[in-house]
């Protein structure tokens, strides 16, 4: 708002890349910088996009691995829950 209090309770990306740059570059430390500003927790939502419910309740692995560096390690890099 106008004084400078966030005017949102939480932060929750959606595209599963980094928070600020997209997927082909990432700038963490803007990213840090705004989420700090904000204070408010920042989330990322994790869809299966890369195998299918069963295939992901199947695997011993979990997430597919393009998955988790795309959608777990950037995001967690901006400073993630």
């Amino acid at each position: 708002d106008a004084s400078g209090k966030p005017v949102v309770d939480t932060v929750i990306n959606l595209t599963g890349f980094a928070l600020v740059g997209g997927p082909a570059s990432q700038d963490h430390k803007k990213a840090a910088s705004v989420l700090k500003k904000l204070n408010v927790p920042y989330m990322c939502a994790v869809p299966l996009v890369f195998q299918s419910f069963e295939e992901w309740q199947a695997s011993e692995l979990g997430l597919h691995p393009v998955q988790v560096a795309l959608q777990v390690s950037l995001p967690e890099i901006d400073g993630a829950i």
